[in-house]
């Protein structure tokens, strides 16, 4: 066997490597979400906060505290329909 025959063996086997991985990340759910989304987490002091992600998973903005779940639930709730009739300002 040749040392370029043995390279191109390694590749083989890793590539195969990364592709099964990827089909198991996948199956598993890891792939990145389409959509934006809502996450309701406590924070350090055990009250309720919201953030927004984006698709590719970073974080857009993050809420003040609350102290009830429902009521960061409510919050979001507003915004989904604030957004569909807000303006932008620009202040600058």
């Amino acid at each position: 066997m040749s040392t370029g025959e043995v390279v191109a063996g390694q590749l083989v086997i890793a590539l195969g490597v990364i592709f099964v991985t990827l089909v198991l990340l996948l199956k598993r759910g890891y792939c990145m979400d389409k959509k934006p989304k809502f996450e309701i987490f406590k924070d350090q002091e055990l009250k309720f906060r919201f953030r927004l992600k984006a698709p590719n998973g970073e974080i857009i903005c993050q809420s003040e505290a609350y102290e009830s779940k429902q009521g960061c639930i409510d919050t979001v709730n507003v915004l989904g329909d604030y957004a569909k009739i807000a303006t932008l300002v620009d202040l600058t």
